[in-house]
């Protein structure tokens, strides 16, 4: 067997489980800093759909752990921390515009009662000219080069990025992702501090349950995070939001099956827009499980007009860049319940010729399937044991 004399591997530790063990517990337990959600050190992962409001959460987390109070039922245990807010987002103007008075152009050009954020919570502004402009490979590590040298700067032990997807260089999303969060997790590693990234989500029904599989590069997200928790939309009230914890690793899951923090995005103080508390419920009654959102009225009424006017199924669903099965359906969904267009309807489609890629239940090859089907040969073909039964199922 070959010796191994690169001396490359001898700065790899190999010691005893329970020398290990006195190190760990020579180490203070880490405190809170939004609940069990995300704790000192850790590199969380915030995601969340389009305006679901994940810019003004991490902001108020922000100043929260910048002046220590808790948010909700999402305590904070930690002395109040120096935070560094990477903004790639927002410009001076709009961050300004969340934390004043509603502007009233009777009132001036300007906006009026600015909120006053504490010294501790500092902010950058990072526009795509100013991050590194590095070759696919490196751009990841000379981005947490730049990042380290801005905490230091700042003196920061929170690190909050707002948002992950201005970060990844390359067309492979799951490569992407695997660098930027490889680079912080060392990033975290080298100063012990403690990280939150925002990331976005993949395309979804909004009627199903958040799971982890929902945040952008899911797989790389899983790999590097420490903890994963989500916004959710409430179907009762547009400015209402549910916070769900998706993936724990060394905390206990309390917010993640049937009591759900239910918050609503206001201004408190008339000047700092932020995340109420309202109360705790099950996410059941939030987003109505297995209840699909009805139908756009409007569109039905579009349906029908074009319908009306000689437009075929296949017409129709070319115009409103919808499927042929929405058309039909939409075509036999009563606008009122004293609206009983079927039997009209109906009419129409006999005289349309039938397209069968239109059934619910189509799949490619069905024709050939159901050729087989009436096929006499066929019949009884996995009970059967003679030689043509054996031939077939071949």
């Amino acid at each position: 067997m070959e010796a191994v004399t690169d001396d490359l591997y001898t700065e790899i530790e190999i010691r005893p489980a329970n020398e290990w063990m006195r190190e760990g517990k020579a180490q203070p337990m880490p405190k809170p800093l939004f609940g069990d959600l995300w704790l000192e050190g850790e590199l969380a992962v915030l995601f969340g759909d389009t305006g679901s409001g994940k810019s003004v959460l991490a902001a108020a987390i922000a100043e929260s752990l910048a002046r220590g109070p808790s948010i909700g039922p999402f305590e904070n245990t930690a002395r109040p921390q120096r935070v560094l807010y990477v903004d790639l987002d927002l410009s001076s103007k709009q961050f300004e515009m969340r934390y004043t008075d509603d502007h009233e152009p009777r009132l001036g050009e300007f906006s009026r009662r600015p909120y006053r954020f504490s010294e501790r919570f500092r902010r950058i502004e990072l526009k795509p000219e100013m991050l590194p402009q590095s070759k696919d490979g490196e751009f990841e590590i000379d981005l947490r080069r730049m990042l380290r040298a801005l905490i230091e700067r700042a003196g920061a032990n929170v690190l909050i990025i707002d948002s992950l997807s201005h970060l990844k260089r390359t067309a492979d999303e799951t490569r992407g992702w695997v660098s930027v969060l490889k680079e912080l997790k060392r990033l975290k590693q080298e100063t012990g501090i403690s990280i939150l990234v925002l990331a976005g989500t993949l395309k979804r029904s909004f009627w199903r349950t958040l799971v982890a599989g929902d945040v952008q590069g899911s797989r790389a997200v899983a790999n590097f995070a420490d903890n994963i928790f989500a916004i959710g939309r409430c179907r009762r009230e547009g400015d209402q939001r549910y916070i769900k914890h998706v993936r724990p690793r060394s905390s206990e899951l309390v917010f993640g099956t049937d009591n759900f923090p239910v918050f609503r995005i206001a201004k408190t103080g008339g000047n700092f827009l932020t995340f109420e508390f309202l109360e705790v419920a099950s996410e059941a009654d939030l987003i109505q499980v297995g209840s699909k959102p009805e139908p756009d009225k409007s569109l039905i009424e579009t349906v029908k007009h074009l319908s009306s006017l000689g437009m075929s199924i296949r017409q129709v669903a070319a115009e409103l860049d919808i499927s042929k099965s929405a058309v039909h359906r939409y075509l036999h969904t009563p606008l009122s319940a004293d609206d009983d267009d079927d039997e009209e309807y109906e009419d129409e489609e006999e005289a349309e010729e039938y397209d069968p890629t239109t059934a619910w239940d189509y799949f490619p090859g069905r024709e050939e399937f159901d050729a087989v089907k009436s096929d006499p040969r066929f019949e009884g073909i996995f009970d059967r044991e003679d030689a043509e039964a054996h031939a077939l199922r071949r």
